[in-house]
């Protein structure tokens, strides 16, 4: 009980300082730091070729390459039916991303979390990839986690140190 009073008492603190990064939406998890990492699609396919979706607990974003595309002409089906591509305004982040090998993709639509199968197809698109969200959500959920995990460990390392002590 010892030892679990000391790694709990250290540890602690240090739970709730990335809680309170992740609350506050900075530090290197934070959309800003999202944005600025290199773009690489998750998976990629040629146009008009099913791209399989395994974002069964998150949005996805969904890109079409080259970045020159006009997102009017792209139209996307899964397998629930047609996807309205608009653009993916409410998403933030720059709509055309640009990959380390200069390849560039312009942001189509954000996808529900789903499972199954997209197929996109329009003038000029050579491919179709997916994406996580690029800072569309914030880590305040995570975070206050972080806190109030942070906050009971602390509670436990007291109690087994003062346990301990008797």
């Amino acid at each position: 009980m010892g030892l679990f009073s000391r790694i709990a008492l250290v540890a602690a603190p240090l739970v709730v300082l990335v809680g309170v990064l992740l609350w506050a939406d900075v530090g290197p998890w934070s959309s800003k730091a999202d944005a600025e990492r290199p773009f690489v699609p998750s998976q990629a396919v040629a146009a008009g070729e099913p791209l399989q979706v395994f974002g069964l607990d998150e949005a996805q974003v969904l890109w079409a390459q080259p970045g020159s595309v006009d997102v009017g002409s792209v139209t996307c089906a899964s397998d629930d039916g047609q996807v309205a591509v608009d653009g993916a305004p409410e998403a933030s982040g720059p709509a055309v991303r640009e990959e380390p090998g200069g390849a560039s993709w312009v942001r189509l639509t954000v996808l529900d979390p789903m499972l199954g199968a997209v197929t996109c197809d329009g003038a000029g698109v050579e491919s179709i990839g997916v994406s996580d969200v690029d800072g569309s959500s914030s880590g305040a959920g995570g975070g206050a986690f972080f806190v109030v995990f942070g906050f009971v460990a602390l509670g436990l390392g007291l109690l087994a140190r003062r346990l301990t002590r008797q």
